[in-house]
């Protein structure tokens, strides 16, 4: 399963990397929790970016399987 981050918000001042979720985002990530928590078999390993809004999106979706953090999925392009 691939998940994308939740809706970011983007602060004056704050770098890209370190952008957080939106109060959208941050009620977008609960719900996709909610619904892979339903709908597909356990989640038993994420690769997370250290992104700071791809962090907060992995949290709130309360999915507790172990995490690596990877930085290079930052910049990574599909394909």
């Amino acid at each position: 399963m691939l998940l994308r981050h939740a809706k970011s918000d983007y602060p004056d001042g704050v770098s890209d990397h370190d952008r957080p979720l939106a109060e959208r985002g941050v009620r977008e990530a609960a719900l996709a929790g909610e619904w892979i928590t339903t709908n597909v078999d356990p989640v038993d390993a994420v690769l997370c970016s250290s992104a700071t809004r791809t962090r907060q999106t992995l949290e709130r979706t309360g999915i507790t399987a172990p995490v690596q953090y990877v930085d290079r999925i930052y910049d990574a392009s599909p394909g």
